[in-house]
């Protein structure tokens, strides 16, 4: 529950931040206008405002002419036209245009104006006062949030109304009603900088928000836009329309801002990322992670730059880690996929090195874990599941197969909703995404496959060939697509159009290297963590499916004159040189196995004479004395470690009260115990019980049950646990 609810935390952090940095990016100039004749307004435009000019009609609404007019944000397509009309009484206007982007299901956006004598306006808007910037002068702003024009109407001329102590302006032409529109939003314009809520931007007119303005904005654009009311028959969106939407989407997604800003933006992102790391992981570890996701994604902008991408960053994102983006429309597939797989694969190679280097036996062993996170997060990324890195690879290799890769992100989903419900929650949020692409991959399939059987003119650009796909393909059947997937889907199609030329040959190589970097990678990786151990390992590995077939008697034989032939090896490898100690350790291990505890223990007292430093094989000795209940030669080990290194008392006490306890001194056992106690950090409560039944062996109930009691309340035990406890206690006594 409290994953869910931090995930739409974070979610809802997102899309405010998100929207804060766009707002930023925007930029913003005066609107221009000017007269057109009906000719030179597009028609798919025409058509598209037609239906909503049969309704003005019905209200008695007559036609004025239209408007061409530049858009108050720089934002493609920087020429739009609105439909002017004018009510019987020639007092009130009525704009009809696009609403940008053009939503099959809410097109058109209709807006009323009344200029009055002393220079007022009655502005009524269609859902839009939200995304109004502080105040237009002397204006009186209407906004009934709803997509009903008789409603909209009606309430607008109830507000007329009430405005008895001013005079309309009537008849006039669509020439003073242009005229009258700049006028007022360049006073407008002015006022939002003379405010301070626009920052002008050197000698080109243009304007941003300032931060606080962004800020307070994202808030109005995000929680006070009205809900959408979708018409009944959504329109059919045209091709130039789809590609207009795509651009102006592509264009507010795109950075203007400096290095300056895009380094403070990577700055706080960085450290929202850390903090909200470091009370479920610590500070160290968070740090760690920070680093290792900061490497990874280096290694994808790094690779963004070599090959030309333009507004490469880079951000964290808190609970979920980072990512690198830049933008090359024509990036090569091999581009593509060097750019994916060089954000995992160094980072498995260094961290690789890294295993290697800090041994957990040597000085740097705090290179070893370090290492041993930056190979497990790059090794889980190159994964062959969507969305990692592994996984979009697989994609881009399989895009001339759109339904393959759609069988392969469905089996992605599986797996990872299987990963959510299984515990790891994050996997569940990610498996959903998922689902929730599928239908548009499906349909970017389809089309797909209708375009490969068609041949385009040649020589279009992008724009020109999308307008070509576009019109392919039936769309009657299937439901409109809201404007952000109108972008998804021509750029799936473009992507697919510019890597369609690639071989098969090139392709199977690619995805050969994608396998011997992911095998690779997993193999270096498990070799650097096991060091020597793994050639042992992979032997027993072989040896497993050498002796599949044989029965356990055999298996069993078999096994013993391997041992023993080793065994023989690792004396010839003594005797030739008396000083070696792996071939010590090597014939110290066999004989385990084989069970001959004396011979074991003579290897382990050569070994530890050789290197008597080593606490690995103080360790070994320990236990085996402990096998061969030599208790006391244990203790001797105990105390040698503890010279060496202190850092283990709490380990070694523990150790020194089971020895004292098999040798049946009752109270240096509790001594040791309670020394452990006092050196751990983190109390142990299986301590506790030892503890306990040694007071309650010495006759000393009062301090077993304390400890008993400690126990209760730390582990929160029921009553039955204690007392059934003491009841044995009381009877051992």
């Amino acid at each position: 529950m409290w994953l869910a609810v931090l995930w739409l935390a974070v979610t809802w952090g997102l899309r405010y931040g998100y929207t804060v940095i766009i707002l930023l990016r925007a930029r913003f100039d005066r609107m221009s206008t000017s007269v057109v004749v009906t000719e030179q307004v597009p028609e798919y435009v025409r058509d598209i405002l037609e239906p909503s000019a049969v309704e003005l009609q019905r209200l008695g609404f007559r036609d004025c002419g239209y408007l061409e007019y530049s858009p108050f944000q720089r934002l493609h397509p920087l020429t739009r036209w609105m439909r002017v009309m004018v009510d019987e009484s020639g007092c009130h206007f009525a704009s009809i245009e696009l609403r940008y982007p053009v939503a099959a299901t809410d097109p058109v956006s209709i807006t009323f104006y009344t200029w009055f004598t002393d220079g007022h306006l009655l502005l009524s808007v269609d859902r839009l006062a939200h995304a109004i910037f502080g105040s237009i002068p002397n204006t009186t702003l209407g906004d009934n949030r709803i997509h009903n024009l008789e409603r909209q109407w009606a309430d607008r001329q109830q507000q007329f109304a009430q405005m008895v102590d001013r005079k309309p302006i009537s008849n006039l032409s669509i020439t003073d009603f242009s005229n009258r529109f700049f006028q007022r939003f360049s006073i407008y314009f002015d006022r939002l900088i003379a405010t301070k809520v626009f920052v002008p931007l050197g000698n080109d007119n243009l304007c941003r928000l300032r931060l606080g303005s962004a800020i307070y904005y994202a808030y109005r654009l995000i929680y006070l836009r009205p809900k959408p009311q979708p018409l009944a028959q959504p329109i059919e969106i045209p091709s130039e329309i789809a590609i207009d939407n795509s651009l102006m989407l592509e264009q507010a997604q795109t950075s203007t801002g400096t290095r300056r800003s895009k380094f403070w933006w990577f700055g706080l992102s960085m450290v929202g990322f850390y903090v909200a790391t470091i009370p479920y992981m610590g500070w160290q570890f968070g740090l760690q992670l920070l680093v290792v996701i900061l490497l990874h994604e280096l290694g994808h902008l790094l690779a963004m730059q070599f090959f030309g991408y333009r507004d490469t960053r880079m951000l964290f994102i808190p609970f979920l880690g980072g990512v690198a983006m830049g933008k090359n429309e024509n990036a090569t597939l091999s581009q593509k996929f060097w750019i994916l797989i060089l954000g995992p694969l160094p980072g498995i190679l260094l961290g690789i090195a890294m295993l290697f280097i800090g041994h957990p036996n040597s000085s740097l062993n705090w290179l070893h874990g370090f290492g041993w996170l930056m190979v497990c997060i790059n090794l889980l990324n190159l994964l062959p599941i969507y969305p990692l890195d592994g996984g979009k690879i697989i994609s881009l290799l399989l895009q001339p197969y759109p339904y393959i890769g759609i069988g392969f992100k469905v089996i992605c989903t599986a797996i990872s909703i299987g990963l959510g419900l299984s515990g790891v929650q994050v996997f569940l949020f990610i498996g959903i995404a998922i689902a929730l692409s599928l239908p548009l991959d499906l349909r970017t399939a389809k089309a797909i496959s209708k375009l490969q059987h068609k041949s385009a003119p040649a020589g279009l650009e992008k724009d020109e060939w999308l307008q070509w796909a576009y019109t392919q393909f039936d769309r009657d059947s299937s439901p409109p697509m809201q404007p952000a997937q109108q972008k998804l889907f021509m750029n799936n199609l473009w992507e697919w159009k510019s890597d369609r030329s690639n071989s098969q040959l090139l392709r199977s190589g690619l995805g050969l290297l994608y396998a011997v970097s992911l095998i690779g990678g997993t193999i270096g990786s498990i070799y650097g963590f096991m060091g020597n151990r793994f050639p042992a390992v992979a032997n027993g590995l072989i040896d497993t499916f050498q002796t599949g077939g044989m029965t356990p008697a055999q298996r069993k034989s078999h096994y013993r004159l391997k041992w023993q032939r080793e065994l023989q090896v690792a004396t010839a490898a003594i005797e030739k040189d008396p000083s070696d100690v792996e071939a010590y350790r090597q014939r110290f291990k066999l004989h385990q196995i084989l069970k001959n505890y004396g011979a074991a223990l003579q290897d382990l007292d050569r070994i530890i004479a050789i290197e008597p430093n080593n606490l690995a094989d103080l360790h070994s000795r320990i236990f085996l004395n402990a096998t061969l209940k030599d208790y006391r030669a244990a203790l001797l080990d105990t105390d040698r470690i503890l010279q060496l290194d202190p850092k283990s008392k709490a380990d070694i006490y523990r150790q020194r009260g089971e020895l004292y306890t098999q040798l049946g001194d009752t109270d240096l056992a509790i001594a040791s115990y309670t020394q452990q106690l006092a050196e751990s950090s983190n109390s142990d409560n299986y301590t506790y019980l030892l503890r306990a039944k040694l007071y309650s062996k010495k006759g000393e109930t009062k301090l077993a049950l304390a400890d008993l009691d400690y126990l209760r309340y730390a582990t929160r035990t029921s009553d039955c646990s204690r007392t059934t406890s003491c009841l044995y206690l009381h009877r051992k006594s």
